[in-house]
């Protein structure tokens, strides 16, 4: 099958190109700059399939979307999880201040996880999954920062503190 290139250029109005481009203006009437190599085969074959995938329409990536949120506050956890563990140990100071935000970080990651990654988390493969690895390692993590957190000198907290820091590192990590 061979292919024969039929243009590059800027589609502008559609009187002014032999293709049909009704249907590729946008709702506020902005023409769509065509940036790829369009490609028709000598076979005969459909190529609506080829024309729609060049001249795909440019849409500007959100700013914030749940998943954004819900990456971004996992590393911040793990940010403020790693300040904790090298701030000095003294009583209503950083580690006490990172320990407590490490803590809502967390819970707040876990939370948009769950709400953005519901559709991802199953009972069909509980311990294969890499999904359900991260969803059960991060939450478990949790706990145990929330544990360390709240116990914070009166009992021994670092025991918890350390397997709950190394459950959520391990966790974030399934998903890279």
């Amino acid at each position: 099958m061979s292919l024969t290139l039929i243009g590059s250029a800027t589609l502008g109005h559609a009187e002014e190109s032999a293709l049909n481009t009704s249907n590729w203006w946008s709702y506020n009437q902005k023409p769509v700059t065509y940036t790829g190599t369009l490609y028709a085969s000598s076979a005969g074959t459909n190529t609506s399939v080829q024309k729609a995938s060049a001249l795909k329409e440019e849409y500007p990536e959100p700013l914030f979307t749940l998943n954004a949120a819900h990456k971004y506050l996992g590393l911040a956890t793990l940010a403020a999880l790693a300040g904790t563990i090298i701030a000095p140990k003294k009583e209503n100071g950083a580690h006490e201040t990172l320990g407590k935000t490490s803590a809502v970080l967390g819970t707040a990651a876990v939370a948009t996880g769950l709400i953005a990654h519901w559709d991802d988390i199953g009972l069909d493969q509980p311990l294969t999954d890499p999904d359900n690895l991260h969803a059960m390692l991060t939450s478990v993590g949790l706990l145990g920062m929330a544990y360390a957190a709240s116990e914070g000198p009166e009992s021994g907290h670092a025991g918890p503190g350390a397997l709950g820091g190394i459950a959520m590192a391990v966790g974030v990590k399934l998903t890279w």
